[in-house]
């Protein structure tokens, strides 16, 4: 096979006539371990060289669209890669090799791998098998944003996708794959990118079936979330909440937002949360102001940023934010 390793990440390819198309691609494809080690480096992997045989073949292609990147991968054998720790987008591997075609849809036919490889652990190696595997490649801080919104919990620097697990055959994960499946070669032949809202709608459902499909800490809470609904009373206060982190907010405030007694409030949050109103008031502000910190703009100070998400202290600020991420705020600058 011709090499034809592209170094440059997600170069634009020139549109069809009477086409717009949205989103970035990037494809390579090559021979041997260095050629793989250059095109993996441009989604922050690395291939471990011992295990990649010189005759070894691959090809990948990925298109970024709605902040995320979707697309395919081939190895003609199998090898070990290891993520980047540097890196800020934890990749998910959909194995191919059990897929059938339907129509413009593939389908899993049994029981396929999906395979999490996570820059928060570096030290990890993940065997892949000589298959083809769907690719998506998602920020860290978007995947945090949807769990947290979705569980109401808090989500420590301990948190962690399992690395790897079984995708069966109907419900989540065949929804999953299909519509990753159907988006990917949407976007490729140009069919989707004239419209943005349907882009963003299917990347969108793609991420939420992403959380529900791959085995994480939070599982079994939105499992239940989705049984046991949030009371009305919980909701309104933290709407409430969200509405007001940059403003000072009293517990009397939340259960008048509520509208029920600061008891009921407090048993409410307590059952449903596992915590107290205002100490999740204060897991709000936290977030708020990791979010803004970890996409730090030119000029913005963290005391902005602090009294921006309702901290009126420096020091506590500095505190709270070191006992809930393990760093400190000016780590950042």
């Amino acid at each position: 096979m011709a090499s034809a390793v592209s170094t440059n990440v997600m170069t634009e390819r020139e549109p069809r006539p009477g086409q717009t198309r949205r989103g970035e691609i990037f494809s390579a494809q090559g021979l041997g371990w260095q050629e793989l080690s250059v095109a993996l480096a441009a989604i922050s992997l690395k291939a471990v060289e011992d295990s990649v045989p010189q005759v070894a073949s691959f090809e990948l292609e990925l298109i970024r669209a709605s902040g995320l990147a979707l697309g395919t991968c081939r190895f003609s054998e199998a090898l070990a890669i290891s993520p980047d720790p540097l890196g800020k987008e934890v990749l998910f591997l959909l194995e191919r090799k059990a897929c059938v075609e339907v129509e413009i849809v593939e389908a899993p036919a049994i029981p396929s791998n999906a395979i999490v490889v996570d820059p928060a652990r570096p030290e990890t190696f993940h065997l892949l098998t000589r298959n083809a595997y769907f690719i998506l490649l998602i920020n860290w801080c978007e995947l945090r944003r949807r769990l947290i919104e979705r569980s109401g919990f808090l989500i420590g620097n301990d948190f962690a996708f399992t690395p790897r697990c079984y995708l069966s055959q109907g419900g989540v994960a065949s929804a999953l794959l299909s519509i990753v499946s159907l988006t990917y070669r949407g976007l490729m032949d140009g069919s989707l990118r004239s419209s943005s809202p349907s882009v963003d709608g299917l990347c969108e459902t793609i991420l939420q079936l992403l959380l529900e499909a791959i085995p994480h800490p939070l599982s079994s809470t939105m499992e239940k979330e989705c049984r046991d609904p949030l009371p009305r009373s919980v909701k309104r206060a933290i709407a409430f909440m969200q509405q007001r982190l940059s403003e000072p907010v009293t517990l009397d405030d939340l259960a008048l937002a509520a509208g029920v007694s600061l008891r009921s409030l407090q048993r409410d949050f307590q059952n449903f949360k596992s915590t107290s109103p205002m100490l999740y008031l204060k897991f709000l502000r936290l977030e708020a102001a990791h979010q803004m910190l970890s996409d730090i703009r030119h000029g913005q100070t963290i005391a902005e940023i602090a009294t921006a998400c309702g901290f009126k202290h420096l020091s506590r600020f500095a505190a709270d934010y070191r006992i809930r991420f393990g760093k400190l705020p000016s780590d950042y600058l």
